[in-house]
C-alpha cells in the first residue's frame, strides 16, 4: 500500500496498522539500568540512589508502542527512583530483585504470560547485563544496547545505540521501519 508521509504520520500517531507494518511481539519487557539509563547512578552522602538520567525520547517510544497495541513494562532489580519513574509514566514494574535471593528474571514469566495474556515467543526483552541472560534466552525477541558485554550481545540483536541514548526509540523506528 502507498502512502504518502502525512498519511503515514496519521496511522503512526493512531496506532492503526503498526502491529501488521512491523512489530514481531504483543509485550515489550525493559530492564532500565542500562538500557533506558546509562546505568550511571548519584548517590547522597548515606549510600542512597537520589537520581538517574532518562532519556525522554524512550518514552515517547513506550506510548507509540503501546498506541500500536503494544503492552509495556519494566523489570528492574533496582526500585530505586525506577519505581516511582514507572509509576508517573503508568508503566507496571516488577522487581526482580531481594537482597537475600538475587535476580532471577526468568521466573517472572509465567506471571507475564498470564497477566498480558500472551505465549513467551510474543515477548521481547530489553536488556544489557549479565542478569538479563536467563530471561533474554526465553523470550521470542532480545535485543540490547550496543555497549553491552559480550555475553548478553551473543545472544541479543544489537541495537546501534549506547544505553541511555534512547534505546527504546531505537528499537521502535527498527520494528516500524
Amino acid at each position: 500500500m502507498n502512502m504518502n508521509h502525512r498519511e503515514n504520520i496519521i496511522m503512526m500517531m493512531s496506532g492503526d496498522e503498526i502491529g501488521i507494518r512491523g512489530i514481531p511481539f504483543k509485550l515489550l519487557i525493559l530492564d532500565i539500568d542500562g538500557v533506558m539509563t546509562s546505568g550511571g547512578k548519584y548517590y547522597d552522602n548515606d549510600s542512597n540512589v537520589v537520581m538517574k538520567k532518562f532519556n525522554d525520547r524512550d518514552f515517547t517510544a513506550i506510548k507509540r508502542f503501546k498506541m500500536a497495541g503494544v503492552d509495556v513494562c519494566f523489570l528492574s532489580g533496582d526500585a530505586c527512583v525506577n519505581e516511582s519513574m514507572a509509576k508517573s509514566r503508568n508503566v507496571d514494574f516488577y522487581l526482580s530483585k531481594t537482597w537475600v535471593e538475587g535476580s532471577n528474571k526468568e521466573e517472572f514469566l509465567p506471571q507475564f504470560e498470564s497477566h498480558y495474556n500472551v505465549g513467551v515467543r510474543d515477548i521481547a526483552y530489553v536488556g544489557d547485563d549479565f542478569y538479563d541472560v536467563g530471561i533474554m534466552n526465553k523470550v521470542g525477541f532480545a535485543y540490547c544496547p550496543k555497549n553491552s558485554p559480550r555475553c548478553v550481545k551473543d545472544i541479543s540483536i544489537v541495537l546501534d545505540v549506547n544505553a541511555g541514548n534512547g534505546v527504546v526509540m531505537t528499537l521502535f523506528d527498527m520494528v516500524t521501519e
